[in-house]
């Protein structure tokens, strides 16, 4: 080394890197006791490291330089912790940086999963992929939604076990009264009684696919029988229903007075009664003036016959007037006959 200008000479070597195709040289100085220069080295600075979002940090570079350096990051979305950073060692090394986390999700319990089947390809926040199918016996359109936050649980939505419908049953006119416990094909549970006006035992057998209902047999319909021709003899009727559940019969009075009235039975196969019209009454004898009788009609009703009946003059016996065996028919009169004259004796002749 030879510090005089005329012969100046100085070995340089750079600590760092040189620059391209050059060779790192001392300039001398131009005036007495100036520093001499350096030239062709870069300056001595760390390099970046892969730092990106996926990496975790977010770097702020204000400075490289070794001497001066200055660079700051912090935890990238996603991510926890408190980053750190630090320079390299060596000049052209990357600066470290460290301290972020990926932040992760856990998985929902066994009991949240068990219509789905799933296929966990990360659980981290940054790269959450997580895919959802629905498992043997759920139907729909799976979904996962990652968590919010450390430690939070990941969500599934979307697949819903397989199920029968209900049995169409809109009122006890469709003959049963169902117990829906479960609809699941998994774990079918429902039950079923006759409804009123019902009779049999109700079977329930579970749906073979889902959305399709459930069927229920066993139940009819109790019913009426018609009332004797004695008991409807002053009705005129038209049966719509005979069924209990669905009972109606329509009514009129062959009298013309009063108002009919169908009452369902009481039981399965009784007959339904008739009421409300008044009976057809009983004719009037036609022959009364001819064979001796004076009549007091005051009720033609045979339920209620109320006729009075006495001889005429020139006839004698207790007169009696009998009801008509049925409406519409003549009552009769009895009990008097014509008195009888006989001849007299000899000796008043």
């Amino acid at each position: 080394t030879d510090m005089h200008v005329p012969t100046f000479s100085v070995d340089v070597k750079c600590k760092g890197v040189a620059e391209a195709g050059v060779v790192p040289t001392a300039v001398p100085c131009f005036k007495s006791n100036e520093p001499f220069k350096l030239k062709n080295c870069k300056p001595m600075e760390c390099t970046s490291p892969r730092a990106s979002m996926e990496d975790g940090y977010i770097v702020y570079e204000a400075s490289r330089r070794m001497e001066k350096f200055d660079v700051k990051a912090s935890c990238a979305k996603g991510y926890k912790g408190t980053a750190i950073v630090a320079m390299c060692t060596e000049p052209g090394e990357p600066f470290l940086l460290s301290g972020c986390g990926a932040k992760r999700c856990v998985a929902p319990e066994a009991k949240a999963l068990k219509y789905y089947k799933l296929e966990v390809l990360s659980r981290e926040l940054p790269s959450f992929n997580v895919g959802a199918s629905c498992a043997e016996g759920a139907s729909g359109v799976p979904q996962v939604t990652p968590c919010r936050k450390d430690g939070g649980t990941f969500s599934v939505s979307g697949c819903e076990p397989d199920a029968c419908r209900s049995f169409p049953v809109h009122d006890f006119k469709s003959g049963y009264v169902v117990f829906e416990e479960s609809l699941l094909l998994e774990d079918f549970n429902v039950s079923a009684k006759c409804a009123p006006g019902f009779k049999g035992k109700a079977v329930v057998e579970t749906c073979t696919e889902k959305d399709v209902p459930y069927t229920l047999t066993g139940c009819v319909p109790t019913s009426c029988t018609l009332p004797s021709a004695e008991a409807a003899y002053d009705y005129d009727y038209v049966p719509q229903s005979l069924f209990k559940p669905s009972f109606s019969v329509l009514v009129k009075c062959k009298s013309g007075k009063g108002q009919g009235l169908a009452t369902e039975c009481a039981a399965d196969g009784e007959p339904f009664t008739l009421s409300g019209c008044e009976p057809i009454p009983c004719l009037s004898s036609t022959t009364a003036d001819d064979t001796g009788y004076v009549v007091n009609e005051d009720s033609l009703n045979p339920k209620e016959f109320k006729v009075t009946a006495s001889c005429q003059e020139g006839y004698m016996g207790t007169a009696k007037a009998s009801v008509c065996p049925k409406g519409g028919y003549d009552y009769t009169l009895s009990g008097c006959a014509p008195k009888k004259c006989t001849t007299p004796s000899a000796k008043s002749l």
